[in-house]
């Protein structure tokens, strides 16, 4: 899918991070550094995209990294670049994790005392499979983490209506009664099927309605947003302007960096072009000199 992969390069461009945190709604919410995999494309990464807009609702995403599914459940990395990002936030959503959240829970809630945390459960975490590679990840003391992650958080959200019933049963009926009855909670145990874009969808079904009509549908201003990014943040031009020979994304963006002479910014370049990005040099006078990485549909 194109777009998730404009926004794996968007998301790494400074302006685009920073400009999620300057719009303001009636609910804002924020979704902490996720994977590229399936479960967390479709419980966070496509949330963060649709729902931007619907029902006056804002979203933010802190980061893409890549799968690595033993890194996230083992030790997450949760890390905000500017203290404003949590207090922007109404809502926090959390990916699925052993490790311990009680000082992250704490730290969000000194900031921003109204934050809700919401933290994802992927899977029932106490029915695997003795053969299964995250057997030995979650033992009893792991098992005892996810618990309490689930206890102090405003809201567990799972998928599946399994996943639910099971949860429920197994915190109100167990835990509840045992190791944390003396530890108050009001978390909420909330199932939400899994966001699937319904164009997407469609594209790949024998079904062709007339005249879908679709409630609440999100702005396309992010979708616009994330593909104009991405296309700029693997562009790099090299011009000269008044006098100094710079580094820019766009004609119209703020230099990145400034050289004395040709040379020097076209030596600088070559890591950009080492990484793939389509550089373009100009001569004074505003023509093309030569190309790199240069698109082949272009």
């Amino acid at each position: 899918m194109k777009l998730i992969s404009d926004l794996n390069i968007a998301i790494n461009n400074q302006s685009f991070y920073e400009d999620q945190f300057k719009e303001l709604a009636k609910k804002h919410i924020l979704f902490m550094t996720c994977q590229l995999s399936k479960k967390d494309l479709y419980t966070k990464i496509l949330p963060f995209i649709n729902m931007y807009g619907v029902n006056n609702t804002i979203t933010a995403l802190i980061g893409i990294d890549k799968y690595n599914p033993e890194e996230q459940l083992t030790d997450i990395d949760l890390f905000f670049n500017n203290i404003t990002d949590i207090m922007w936030a109404d809502v926090i959503v959390i990916p699925f994790t052993t490790k311990p959240l009680k000082p992250f829970y704490d730290k969000v809630r000194e900031v921003n005392p109204s934050v809700k945390i919401v933290f994802w459960v992927d899977f029932n975490y106490y029915e695997i499979p003795p053969t299964h590679p995250y057997k030995k990840i979650f033992t009893t003391e792991a098992i005892e983490t996810v618990e309490d992650n689930i206890w102090m958080a405003d809201m567990c959200k799972v998928s599946s209506v399994a996943l639910h019933r099971y949860l429920t049963n197994k915190l109100s009926n167990g835990v509840a009664k045992n190791r944390l009855k003396n530890t108050p909670s009001s978390v909420e145990i909330q199932c939400q099927p899994i966001l699937i874009d319904i164009s997407t969808f469609l594209e790949n079904v024998d079904y062709n309605p007339q005249m879908p009509v679709t409630n609440n549908k999100p702005k396309k201003g992010r979708n616009n947003e994330i593909t104009q990014t991405a296309q700029e943040s693997s562009k790099l031009m090299v011009v000269c302007q008044k006098g100094k020979w710079v580094h820019k994304r766009s004609k119209n963006a703020a230099p990145i960096q400034e050289f004395n002479t040709k040379k020097l910014a076209i030596e600088a370049a070559q890591e950009f072009i080492k990484k793939g990005v389509h550089v373009i040099v100009y001569t004074k006078d505003g023509k093309v000199h030569f190309q790199k990485n240069q698109p082949k549909n272009k």
